[in-house]
């Protein structure tokens, strides 16, 4: 019977047009936000354009491979040797300062080596700042993996003094291709706004569709209570959210490992200057599978927080905007505690991630998780309720 109301529920909603439409604007938008995310990312080329982007990105991955998994003091000195060897040579400059590399060797081996150049960058940089220029005030000689640890500690006791004995003994470091799990890590907050954004959408829609069709009145003499109609219709939305949050983020992943490749999964995300800082002794995949789930219940809460409105005002573009306005407002508050665990936060890798708070031995990554899913049942219970002024 729940099953049959479900599908009935759906198919309320759901015809050709809106189809058409999610479809369309999901298209377009990932698409878009794919070639932008190709164009902007951290690999050079010496012509502006997707398809040179793209082989300059299998030209890295192919270079990378190369390296030593377990980086020694004498590889990582002779990658920064060769890295600013190029980035001091005068040529390969332009007459206002920019580089312009045309030596297809040069190029091939300034990618290579980059993300090695930017991790010890960041690791003798002041705290919270990336000088390239440090390479040229250091002794190459005198850098090894071992000193890139003991800055790390440094800079992490500097950050919080209680969290130095939770660091683990690193003695080297697994290098390594993982630019596509990099890019993952920074595009996922954008995707899983755009996930909140169509989920409040089909939330408002479900639990208006009877007012719009002025059928409200009929519904409430049927043998069924107002209360079970609810349950399904926040079942409907959990089901439908869920599934579509879970195809976009795996369409868009898909689309970057079509071009990034799936190398890198395995390696610790300390190993990009990126999450240098980070806390967690985690992998990319477990990075990925953490933002991957806090953003689900982020839209969860989103999408029972418009339902809730919807139910109680009846009217479907109030709930939407005050929603919308649920979602972006906390941006603007990022910074003060209370707006922290809003959803359009917990998803940035600056409160996961990179997250140095710690409550009695515990990341408050764990806890904003368990909050969510508090929050999340909370407001299904809401939902599900019979609207008191019709008791």
């Amino acid at each position: 019977m729940v099953k049959k109301l479900i599908f009935i529920e759906i198919k309320k909603c759901i015809n050709p047009k809106i189809i058409f439409a999610f479809c369309f604007f999901t298209i377009i938008f990932l698409s878009t936000f794919f070639l932008y995310s190709i164009s902007s990312t951290d690999v050079y080329v010496n012509e502006f354009s997707i398809n040179a982007k793209i082989d300059g990105i299998s030209a890295k991955r192919d270079a990378q491979a190369k390296i030593e998994k377990k980086l020694t003091d004498k590889e990582l000195r002779n990658s920064l040797k060769v890295f600013t060897g190029i980035t001091n040579d005068k040529s390969n400059f332009d007459s206002t300062g920019n580089l312009m590399i045309n030596d297809s060797e040069s190029i091939k081996m300034f990618n290579k080596y980059s993300d090695l150049a930017n991790l010890v960058i960041r690791a003798y940089s002041p705290m919270y700042s990336f000088d390239p220029d440090i390479l040229n005030h250091l002794d190459l000689n005198d850098i090894t993996v071992q000193s890139i640890f003991v800055n790390r500690e440094n800079n992490i006791k500097t950050i919080n003094p209680d969290f130095s004995d939770k660091l683990k003994e690193q003695k080297y470091i697994d290098f390594g291709y993982s630019l596509g799990w990099q890019t993952l890590l920074n595009d996922l907050p954008y995707i899983q706004i755009y996930s909140m954004i169509i989920s409040l959408i089909i939330a408002a829609l479900i639990f208006f569709v009877e007012k719009k069709c002025n059928m409200n009145m009929i519904l409430r003499t049927l043998i069924t209570k107002e209360s079970k109609i609810n349950f399904i219709k926040a079942i409907t939305v959990l089901i439908m959210n869920s599934a579509i949050y879970f195809s976009i983020v795996l369409i868009y992943s898909a689309l970057i490992w079509s071009v990034f490749g799936l190398e890198g999964w395995n390696m610790k995300i300390q190993t990009s200057y990126l999450f240098w800082l980070s806390p967690l002794n985690i992998n990319y995949f477990q990075a990925y599978m953490v933002n991957v789930l806090i953003g689900y219940l982020a839209v969860l809460v989103v999408t029972f927080f418009t339902s809730l409105l919807v139910k109680i005002n009846e009217k479907k573009y109030i709930g939407e905007l005050l929603s919308i306005l649920f979602i972006f407002i906390p941006f603007m508050f990022n910074n003060y505690s209370f707006f922290c665990f809003f959803p359009s936060n917990v998803i940035q890798l600056s409160r996961n991630i990179l997250n140095f708070s710690w409550i009695n031995g515990i990341n408050s990554i764990y806890l904003e998780f368990i909050a969510l899913l508090c929050v999340t049942i909370f407001l299904f219970l809401l939902v599900c309720r019979k609207n008191r002024k019709e008791t």
